[in-house]
């Protein structure tokens, strides 16, 4: 295992990383955008002009050095082509914001392990959307290395790839995405409320120390056969620079346009638009569906305005809860959407007033009543 000087040198080096030495490295992206298929057929001499730029982008270019970082390997683009199979449509499991998400397999002799490769892609025309991709490849390394050390519910990263793919290589075998969960009646009341106070927890913490996530939803959660949660989508990690917001990039905005729309009216995100994001995904648990998101503003703010009228329990009826449980866990969610960033709790009182619901601590309320 390499010394922490070491790895420390090599993240400084990987921070030097040109987006475009990734962009013009691997000519598949360029030939299989999904928006070039037509500039292809009618123009064949657009590769040719797409090599020539690549041979000019590298002429005297010094490669970084592929080196594990400790725990995390490096693996070679051929070995992350034999991990997914060539990234075979049979082992694609998502989208996810900047790329894709991948089932694989990595063979020891005989035995074999399963393992999840995220990518983040690049698409020709339009490049400058790319330039943070290797940044926030590194600020994810960085950030699970250090926070996983708290909590069990992050991806555990154990291979990265920099040279033709930018990608990740997580130790993980999940039944699947939340979002393809939340209708499921084996789905239990005890098992969703469990994830929201773990992902809760996890936001408080984030939180506590200054960072936001800026995107949350049901994609970007990973469980297992008993819905064991794990996180591997992690949004734009961002440390607030300026008290408790920021302002956000342009290339951004779609994200914000899915996952918080105050974000995309004031052009800032605050630790508040996690809270936001995190109430839309509780009410999604509670209800047992995931909302439409081509009409996501405009069912959010119906929700929040027809309970200032009348409080009505958003609580699916298969999930047999009685009515004062269904009642407080609706008000938490429906306050966690306030249209005022300032009138919604934060992650701490979120998190407080999730534990009581939980199955241990309702186990032990009711044998201290026995008790008494």
């Amino acid at each position: 295992m390499e010394d922490v000087n070491s790895s420390e040198e090599i993240m400084k080096r990987l921070r030097r990383i040109d987006f475009q030495d990734i962009y013009y490295s691997d000519e598949d992206y360029f030939v299989k955008s999904p928006m070039n298929h037509h500039h292809l057929a009618m123009n064949v001499g657009l590769l040719d002009m797409h090599r020539r730029s690549a041979s000019e982008w590298f002429r005297g270019r010094d490669p970084i050095e592929r080196r594990d970082l400790g725990d995390v390997k490096y693996y070679e683009p051929s070995k992350l082509e034999e991990i997914t199979e060539g990234f075979s449509n049979k082992n694609f499991l998502s989208r996810t914001l900047f790329g894709r998400l991948f089932r694989g397999k990595i063979h020891q002799g005989s035995e074999s392990r399963d393992v999840l490769v995220k990518t983040w892609d690049f698409y020709f025309p339009v490049k400058g959307m790319y330039e943070d991709h290797p940044a926030r490849l590194v600020d994810e390394i960085e950030f699970v290395s250090e926070e996983s050390k708290g909590t069990e519910n992050l991806v555990k990263i154990v291979g990265y790839c920099f040279e033709k793919k930018l990608a990740l290589v997580y130790n993980l075998k999940p039944k699947g995405l939340l979002r393809d969960e939340l209708c499921s009646l084996t789905f239990s009341w005890e098992s969703r409320i469990e994830l929201a106070f773990k992902l809760a927890r996890i936001l408080r913490s984030l939180h506590d120390k200054s960072i936001i996530l800026g995107a949350i939803d049901a994609s970007h959660i990973l469980i297992d056969e008993e819905y064991n949660m794990s996180l591997f989508e992690f949004g734009v990690l961002a440390k607030l620079e300026k008290g408790n917001y920021n302002t956000f990039s342009k290339d951004l905005i779609g994200i914000y346009l899915r996952h918080c729309h105050d974000c995309m009216f004031s052009g800032l995100w605050y630790m508040k638009s996690d809270v936001y994001a995190f109430g839309v995904l509780l009410m999604e648990l509670i209800r047992g569906c995931e909302f439409d998101k081509s009409r996501h503003h405009d069912i959010i703010s119906k929700i929040w305005s027809d309970f200032q009228q009348q409080e009505v329990s958003l609580v699916n009826a298969d999930l047999n809860q009685d009515a004062d449980t269904c009642g407080l866990v609706t008000r938490l969610a429906v306050s966690c959407i306030a249209p005022n960033p300032d009138d919604r709790p934060d992650m701490g009182f979120v998190a407080d007033n999730l534990k009581p619901f939980l199955k241990l601590n309702q186990l032990e309320a009711k044998r201290q009543k026995t008790e008494a």
